[in-house]
């Protein structure tokens, strides 16, 4: 996608859990909830309004993400244990709001987001998996967290528990930068120099979440890679 720092931009990234068919269920829900509450809610005309980045209130505005987000996992999580509902349902999520020059980001589980800017390319995202946090903890290397048995085990997902806790941020963009929001089959298979290395050689947005895809294929990806690229203009 190429984005004009003059406009407005809602982006939304799941990646399902708890088995092929409770994933995707889980995935397809968290999207439409996620999309059905933005646009139903009073705050929605707000977010959309195109007069300007000025007339949005940052605080009130990642509040209102964060609290959506709580409302949307306790809704999968209460549908997963209902009759029509699958147990251990779940996904990952990634939204970003772009509004003028700056971006808000809404972060549940293990897929990331990233920020590229003036050459390098950085992690703005904490993976919230039982790994890192015990790398956090100084109980395992970076090293030995890469081939660790549970190494994909999350502690937050929407909809796998009955309360997340979402990490929200914002930040400052600037023509020529890139937002890159993705799934673990690609980081899984791809590492961050090379990420780096295709981000600092890419044509357009749209070729380069194409050609990031099928690197992580041609690398031995087993899992659905999704990869969502944004240039800033």
């Amino acid at each position: 996608m190429e984005e004009d720092l003059r406009e407005t931009v809602l982006a939304i990234l799941c990646d399902g859990m708890g088995g092929y068919e409770a994933g995707e269920v889980a995935a397809a829900m968290a999207i439409e909830q996620i999309r059905q509450r933005f646009l139903q809610s009073e705050y929605a005309n707000t977010l959309l309004d195109q007069n300007g980045p000025a007339a949005v209130d940052w605080d009130a505005c990642r509040k209102f993400l964060f609290d959506m987000f709580r409302e949307v996992n306790q809704y999968m999580y209460q549908f997963s244990r209902s009759p029509q509902g699958k147990r251990g349902m779940g996904c990952t999520c990634e939204l970003l709001y772009i509004r003028g020059n700056r971006a808000l980001i809404v972060h549940v589980g293990d897929s990331r987001t990233y920020h590229y800017t003036d050459g390098q390319l950085r992690q703005l995202t904490r993976d919230q998996t039982l790994v890192n946090r015990l790398v956090e903890l100084g109980q395992l290397t970076p090293e030995e967290a890469e081939n660790h048995p549970r190494k994909n085990e999350l502690q937050q997902a929407l909809g796998a528990q009955p309360f997340v806790e979402p990490q929200t941020l914002t930040l400052q963009l600037k023509p020529g930068d890139w937002l890159l929001l993705c799934s673990d089959g690609l980081t899984n298979h791809v590492d961050h120099a090379t990420l780096t290395e295709m981000l600092q050689r890419a044509d357009s947005a749209e070729m380069c979440a194409r050609r990031l895809v099928n690197l992580a294929n041609a690398y031995g990806g087993s899992d659905n890679t999704t990869v969502i690229a944004i240039r800033c203009l």
